[in-house]
């Protein structure tokens, strides 16, 4: 309920006050005196557009706020769903500035205009001459008889229904769209698969073939400079490296027993020929075990080009990739082939949740339509009483072919004030 109204430099208006009392309240005033202004202040209030040429006063800002009490009103939830503080009584204020920018609050938290809209709109009706705002849509028709039948218990358990089967008809589209997608290439996921498991992706170490390939196709460089080394190192000249270690160890041996730091270079140039002697050895044996396998060759170079080959063609970084690649299409494959029984359980699934759908909703519209009859019957008896004894009046609950998240039915509320005339919307004759 509107407790109080304040409206500063808005058109002609330049300060204006207003503390309604709980009951009727009535301003009158002549054509231009400012009602509609009135109302077109309050109208910011609901989210409207503003227009600073409205300003009273072009150098001062325009401030309309309405302070409601909405204790009785069950608006909690709109509040936290709003993610706005919830407060007894609430304040909603609309600020226009000279430049034309406005800004919202919502008991003093700045808000979006869409947040204002939403509260606003569950706090202020406007009914003017050739509307009436709230009563003609299908949603507010849609509260009111359920609130008059008491119903909410029975909407949200049918809700919570109507939720369940949603989720069900929209997870059937998915995997009709997706068997749809993948069953045109069918052929082609089998193919890469295929491809992707004959390379067998977790026994390749492709760094290690890279090495085994570079090493078979040096195979000659490699042999021709171990051949060099050994040569540098024990060949039969004299200026081979073991035999001029050999030769100064020698003439050392001559005089270690002189001085011991003889006797100790003597030995290292001993460990440096037996060094030499195993580097040697080592060479030699690699020199023999370096063959040129042509089969060997073609087997890496067919395994590395394999592997490229797929890299490229799925642009993927490395193996870890290849098999996701291989695992994801492999569960595709399954997917469909599975695809006749997932769709066979769940169309039991939705029928099982329309059955139970059915059932609530049915429910929830007979208690709709006793209340509607009965609300029927007591709108004729206040229309006689204000002399529109002819007048008709009727909740209209049209059954629908689909559910909604209303209910099984649409609504409609009709009206006929003379005899002999058919009732129609609301929104055309009332």
């Amino acid at each position: 309920m509107l407790q109080r109204l304040l409206i500063q430099n808005y058109a002609l208006i330049k300060e204006l006050e207003i503390n309604p009392s709980n009951d009727l309240n009535i301003i009158t005033g002549e054509t231009g005196a400012g009602k509609s202004i009135m109302l077109g202040a309050i109208g910011l209030l609901l989210g409207e557009r503003a227009d600073y040429k409205a300003l009273f006063d072009q150098d001062k800002k325009c401030i309309v706020e309405a302070e409601f009490s909405i204790e009785k009103l069950n608006l909690k939830k709109v509040f936290e769903s709003e993610d706005i503080d919830y407060e007894e009584p609430t304040i909603i204020r609309r600020e226009i500035n000279s430049n034309g920018k406005s800004r919202a609050f919502i008991n003093d938290t700045p808000c979006r205009l869409e947040q204002l809209k939403t509260i606003g709109r569950k706090l202020i009706d406007i009914h003017s001459q050739h509307q009436t705002i709230f009563l003609n849509k299908s949603n507010f028709q849609f509260q009111l008889i359920d609130g008059l039948a008491q119903s909410e218990k029975e909407l949200t358990t049918y809700q919570l229904s109507f939720d369940k089967y949603s989720q069900l008809l929209k997870t059937k589209k998915e995997l009709l769209q997706k068997a749809a997608e993948q069953s045109t290439d069918v052929d082609y996921k089998k193919f890469i698969l295929n491809e992707l498991e004959e390379a067998r992706l977790e026994d390749l170490d492709i760094e290690e073939l890279e090495q085994k390939s570079s090493i078979i196709e040096n195979t000659e460089v490699i042999k021709e400079n171990i051949q060099l080394a050994l040569s540098t190192i024990a060949g039969e000249e004299e200026y081979a490296s073991i035999n001029s270690l050999f030769n100064a160890h020698a003439a050392l041996k001559q005089i270690e027993n002189l001085n011991t730091d003889y006797e100790k270079i003597s030995t290292r140039f001993h460990s440096l020929i037996e060094e030499l002697k195993d580097l040697s050895s080592e060479l030699e044996g690699e020199q023999n075990r370096l063959e040129y396998n042509p089969e060997e060759a073609v087997l890496l170079k067919n395994q590395l080009d394999g592997y490229y080959h797929l890299t490229n063609k799925h642009q993927a970084q490395g193996i870890e990739e290849l098999i996701k690649l291989r695992d994801s299409t492999q569960i595709e494959l399954n997917e469909l082939a599975n695809f006749d029984e997932t769709l066979e359980n769940l169309e039991v699934e939705i029928q099982e949740a329309l059955e139970e759908l059915t059932q609530k909703g049915s429910t929830l519209s007979t208690k709709r339509n006793n209340t509607a009859r009965s609300v029927e019957l007591k709108v004729q008896e206040l229309l006689s009483e204000v002399g529109i004894n002819e007048g008709i009046f009727k909740m209209e609950l049209t059954p629908l072919d689909n559910p909604t998240k209303s209910g099984l039915d649409s609504i409609q509320f009709l009206f006929s004030a003379n005899k002999g005339i058919k009732p129609e919307s609301i929104e055309k004759v009332a």
